[in-house]
């Protein structure tokens, strides 16, 4: 009754408008987030295309800009740019802050994409022993 014909085109054409979130998904590595004083700290975070998520204690106002040093495991690149708190969600002693990369070039953003797919690639590769 409800899955007729109609239905069925309007479902296809929703997954057709629907894009996904992400092309990568995220990967674990430690951020150093600049502090007050300048220095960078490390938090423990996930890196992917769009941004970035770490832990921490301190509560950061949604849309304040952070910066962000980035080492790249495995390519033994360090990668410096800015993003811009999206969220802040509470998970237990901490807090996760969630940020947009802003203002990040394309030879930086194309560094990630590549280093994301390393990772990708990495994971759907059996080991034979």
């Amino acid at each position: 009754m409800f899955y007729n014909n109609r239905y069925r085109v309007f479902l296809k054409a929703v997954k057709k408008s629907t894009k996904p979130l992400r092309d990568f998904s995220s990967v674990q590595v430690p951020v150093f987030i600049r502090d007050k004083s300048g220095r960078f700290v490390k938090h423990y975070g996930r890196v992917g295309l769009a941004g970035f998520v770490f832990e921490s204690r301190n509560l950061a106002p949604v849309g304040q800009r952070i910066d962000v040093r980035i080492v790249l495991l495995g390519l033994g690149v360090v990668v410096e740019t800015s993003g811009k708190v999206v969220s802040v969600t509470p998970a237990g002693d901490h807090v996760d802050v969630a940020a947009r990369f802003v203002a990040v070039s394309q030879e930086i953003e194309q560094t990630i994409a590549r280093w994301l797919g390393l990772f990708a690639n990495t994971s759907r590769v059996m080991a034979v022993a």
